[in-house]
């Protein structure tokens, strides 16, 4: 596998780990692409299985193959790994279990020939395929899918995966490399900053398909509750600003996460989220088992949650009736929740 003497247009970027049974995919729809203009830069984050047998199979001089001998526990290490060395004026990010449709570079890289420098981003429409249903996004229900999204990317409004996206590197280099920190949640922080700099491009078509399997997600529903708050928290003066009430939603749910896996400290988080937001609406169910109720959660989740209740209106009618005591009970109610 040969350095190509000529640097590309784009470079691609793939991390992969123990994925031998499916990687031959994505690879051979990348190779498969009507652009040619491309080096093709795949990192092996630790595998342990035939995913290097499986790769040294593809002959094509375009691919740049880098072994990483342990595993990282992020795909930020070898998205980056990759990132560093890429030659190509824009960086293209590929998955394992992606596949591209033949002509998503070409219609891509066109985009970008009359793009003014603004342009940031230039992404598709995909679809996801589960064993249960298939859907497309981005969701067409969106009023702004391209543009200036900051505001619909910090709601995190289903704007993108990193298979459909093609980035003008110098984004990178103004906003920095994916966040090594994060196990999860590392491409919504990524275009948060991306988007809060540059504009995007949509192309609407489906030029890329992720089949979602079980071991898709090698982390835990904490691991990612807490990696989605991290996040929340990196940004957080953007978030009060713009979006008080997903920050709240994201310290109610790691509370909650918490407090079912038996860490009472997840009992701080709701009332954190109260301050933040207070009008926030909160499943009946959920409040219920943090208060430390006796409710099974699958019923509460089917229903108590269907009944929401504003915590606000129901703490401000204490007061008059409480009088003298409110500010005993008020402060009470912090430390049960704070503590």
């Amino acid at each position: 596998m040969s350095r190509m003497e000529n640097i590309p247009t784009v470079s691609v970027v793939m991390p992969t780990h123990n994925r031998g049974h499916i990687v031959g995919r994505a690879i051979q729809s990348v190779l498969d692409q009507t652009y040619r203009d491309f080096e093709f830069i795949i990192v092996n984050d630790g595998s342990r299985d035939n995913t290097e047998e499986v790769v040294k199979k593809f002959k094509d001089e375009r691919i740049r193959y880098i072994r990483l001998e342990k595993n990282s526990g992020t795909c930020a290490v070898p998205r980056n790994t990759g990132i560093r060395i890429a030659r190509g004026k824009y960086i293209a990010h590929q998955d394992d279990d992606t596949l591209w449709h033949s002509e998503k570079l070409e219609k891509q890289v066109r985009v970008f020939d009359t793009a003014p420098p603004e342009i940031g981003i230039v992404y598709t429409g995909f679809v996801v395929l589960t064993d249960s249903k298939t859907f497309y996004l981005p969701p067409r229900h969106i009023s702004l899918r391209e543009g200036s999204i900051y505001g619909q990317v910090i709601r995190n409004e289903g704007f993108s995966t990193n298979p459909n996206v093609l980035t003008r590197k110098e984004c990178f280099e103004q906003v920095g490399l994916f966040d090594e920190r994060l196990p999860s949640s590392l491409d919504w922080d990524m275009w948060i900053r991306i988007t809060k700099r540059y504009q995007v491009r949509l192309i609407d078509e489906p030029l890329a398909t992720t089949y979602y399997s079980p071991d898709t997600s090698h982390f835990t529903k904490i691991a990612s509750v807490k990696a989605r708050l991290a996040v929340l928290n990196k940004h957080f003066d953007d978030f009060m600003e713009t979006n008080k009430e997903l920050l709240a939603k994201g310290y109610f749910e790691l509370g909650l996460n918490l407090y079912l896996e038996g860490h009472h400290e997840g009992r701080g988080y709701p009332w954190r989220a109260f301050r933040i937001f207070p009008r926030m609406r909160y499943g009946l169910g959920s409040v219920a088992i943090l208060l430390g109720l006796s409710v099974p959660y699958n019923h509460a989740l089917v229903s108590w949650d269907a009944q929401f209740v504003r915590l606000e209106p129901l703490i401000g009618r204490l007061r008059p009736v409480l009088g003298w005591a409110y500010p005993f009970l008020s402060k009470f109610s912090q430390i049960f929740f704070l503590r």
